[in-house]
């Protein structure tokens, strides 16, 4: 039996290819110039295609966060720095995202920046995440609780 706001393996399998598929495709794209010379690497308009696609997926990931982990952990009170880190810079990507596509191109250039920063921050935090969760027994007696409060 699962506890409270784990992640089933299927939905992790899901989270994680969106996440390290957006991530690398976004890195693609910001080191694409240097890259190029070393490697012979698809187009930028190619690696911004599968980068966008891939934050679609990752809008999906973000639904399925919402619904049970991100309360779960709250209440658990386990990596609530990380997981709001990571839950504020996924918000700054997405506003970022929405404007680089139908913002006005006075402001494209610190949009585009400010995207970077946080899109490089994001994969930072995600990492900081799983490298620091709580040990399991004290986990699971505060998702235990936190299951007779929720029902």
């Amino acid at each position: 039996m699962r506890r409270l706001g784990q992640i089933p393996n299927w939905q992790k399998i899901f989270i994680y290819g969106s996440l390290f598929s957006c991530a690398l495709s976004g890195m693609l794209y910001l080191f694409h110039s240097e890259l190029n010379e070393l490697l012979s690497i698809p187009s930028s308009r190619v690696i911004l295609m599968i980068h966008g696609t891939t934050g679609g997926l990752m809008l999906i990931v973000f639904g399925i966060l919402l619904t049970a982990h991100f309360r779960a952990g709250w209440l658990a009170k386990n990596n609530r720095l990380t997981g709001v880190l990571q839950l504020i810079s996924l918000v700054i990507l997405i506003v970022t995202a929405y404007l680089l596509y139908y913002g006005s191109g006075s402001i494209r250039d610190i949009v585009l920046t400010v995207h970077e920063v946080f899109g490089l921050l994001f994969v930072f935090f995600f990492g900081c995440h799983l490298a620091f969760r709580r040990n399991s027994r004290r986990t699971d007696q505060n998702m235990a609780s936190i299951s007779l409060r929720t029902r």
